[in-house]
This record gives structure tokens, sequence and C-alpha cells, in this order.
């Protein structure tokens, strides 16, 4: 676990913390608080702007744990199943009851105080003397910015060769301060991985919206549309929305993409040859190439199906039973 932890002062901080766990996580983010603390105000309104940007959080209150209590099991599960911890609290009062309580041994408190101050090297946000809302923008830009270096770090390997879909999208369509609203499609034949490409821009933007209120800012992505009447319903047209919006439209119909007004129409195009193999290696033998006996059938197999990702893998998984036969009849 590797931590940033705000100084201790008798004013109310705030530390955050990452986990270098790759296992799986439920949560984005763990908060907890001590519900003595004045920071409890701040606390709830930093658990509301980061449920607003769609950051998962698990709030540690008072239910399930409370003051001078063991951490629970249900708590420590939390935790461990969160990717970053922000833990807000006055220290330096913490600290402080904890050196004039005759119970309470002054060197533990000394070890504690030391612990917070090699785990956190005392960095993170201190309450006192600032705006309460600048200081959780700089949380919500802090987590977001982290959580997308995660997100582009475990891209999986079925999302080979979109990279460049992606950033095609984003400098040409969806172009970060941009204004107005925009409605873009993504066009492309049956299998073309569009809701893949749809779903990874949301990921990789999505943070930088604003969706609690219809005059705000907003993302909105719509997956496999047929028909004109389902955007009628859903998005209407450019003046429902804030300026600033993205709208996002995913169909096989370029025809009824344009019908319906899309400002630009991203058509997804078939991988290249090297991604077409290394996907279909990964697919049928679980690592970048292909067994040396099936290196032929390999290519032909990946010539067949024309860059389109979902023939890629159901051939992948007809090749794998293939294999399976043969090694039942060699038993």
């Amino acid at each position: 676990m590797s931590t940033q932890t705000a100084s201790s002062s008798s004013s109310s901080s705030s530390s955050f913390s990452s986990s270098s766990s790759s296992s799986s996580f439920k949560y984005d983010v763990f908060l907890s608080f001590c519900r003595v603390d004045t920071c409890k105000d701040f606390t709830d309104h930093l658990y509301i702007a980061l449920r607003q940007k769609g950051i998962i959080t698990f709030r540690d209150d008072d239910e399930i744990l409370e003051q001078g209590k063991y951490i629970s099991s249900q708590l420590l599960k939390a935790i461990e199943e969160s990717k970053y911890a922000i833990i807000a609290g006055a220290f330096a009062e913490a600290f402080e009851k904890h050196e004039k309580d005759p119970k309470i041994n002054k060197e533990d408190v000394q070890a504690w105080k030391a612990a917070l101050k090699e785990v956190g090297n005392i960095s993170g946000w201190d309450l006192h003397d600032r705006h309460e809302s600048i200081i959780i923008q700089e949380i919500l830009e802090r987590i977001s910015g982290e959580l997308n270096l995660i997100f582009q770090s475990t891209i999986s390997k079925e999302f080979v060769g979109i990279e460049s879909h992606v950033m095609e999208m984003l400098d040409l369509y969806l172009v970060e301060g941009s204004g107005g609203v925009r409605f873009v499609g993504i066009c492309g034949m049956g299998g073309m991985s569009k809701t893949t490409l749809a779903l990874e821009i949301y990921e990789r933007i999505s943070g930088s919206f604003e969706a609690s209120s219809f005059i705000a800012d907003v993302l909105i992505v719509l997956d496999d549309v047929d028909g004109e009447e389902q955007l009628e319903a859903l998005v209407g047209n450019h003046d429902w929305f804030g300026s600033g919006s993205r709208i996002i439209v995913t169909s096989r119909d370029s025809h009824l993409l344009r019908r319906c007004g899309m400002d630009d129409i991203y058509t997804v195009k078939g991988l290249n040859n090297n991604d077409v193999l290394w996907l279909f290696s990964w697919r049928a033998f679980k690592k970048p190439y292909p067994e040396e006996n099936y290196v032929d059938l390999s290519k032909d197999l990946v010539n067949y199906a024309n860059g389109l990702p979902l023939a890629l893998k159901f051939l992948a998984l007809w090749l794998i039973g293939d294999l399976l036969v043969d090694l039942a009849m060699s038993d």
C-alpha cells in the first residue's frame, strides 16, 4: 500500500492512499472520517462530489465503525476492495488526546506518529484557512487522474488495436473544452467493436463531465441504436443539453445517424494484420504468437476474418476445439 498523507495540525485534514494490489476491486475510493471531527460536513460534501463524478465510493459511517472501537472485518474487507483511501480527521487533536490518556503508552503514540509520517510523507490536504470547494476540486482531479492511469494500464487484451480509434475520436470529434453540444455517431458492421470503442471512450472521459443536473454538461452513450424514435425519445436535440455536453451513438446504419443529425460520424475500421494475429493468438493460444505447428493455419484464419474482431473470436474458439480433439485422440 503506497500512501500520501496530510500533515497533522489542529485543523481537520484529509489523507490519500493508493493500493498497489493487482486484485479485483469493488470500490474506487474508501472514504473514512471520525464522527466527532469537525470535518464531517466536508466529508459529506466530498462523498457527494465523488458520486456525482461517477467514482464508486465506500463511506465509513457511524454504523460501521464507532469511535474507539476496533476495525470490523466488514470495514477491513471494504478497505481491501478499494483502489484508493481518503482519510479525513484532525490528526493533531487525536494525538494530543492519546498523549494525555494515562492508559496509553507514550511510546506507542510516538510510534503511531512515526508510522503516519513514514507512510504518508506528510503530503495531502489541510483544511485550515482554505476553501472547502477548492480542496474538494483538487481531490476530484487527483482521484480522476489516478483512476484514468489505472484504466489505461489495465486495458484488456481484447481491446488490442483500439487505442488509435480512441485517440482519433478524442482529437477530431470530442475535443475537451471546445464548448457547444456535439452528437457523435460510431458506425460499422456487426462485430467491429463499436460498443467496445464507446465504452473505452466513456471510461476515458467520463470523469470530465458533471451529470448531476439537466442543465449541466453531460456525457451520454447510446449503444446499438436502430430506430430514429429511440434517439428522439432519449436525446431529442441539442437544446436539451448544456454547453460542453457530448452524446455518442453507436449504430450499424450510417444513414440513420445522418438522418438523426449527428455532428460527426466515425466509421470503425478493421484491425491491421499485426493486431489481428496478436489478438487471435491470445484468444487461441493464450500468448501473443501462434503455436509453431499452427502458424500457417492461424494466418489463413485471420485473413479469412478480414480484421473483424467478432469473427476472430469464433475462429479462435473453433481452433481451440480442434486442438482439444487432437489431444484427446493422441491420448
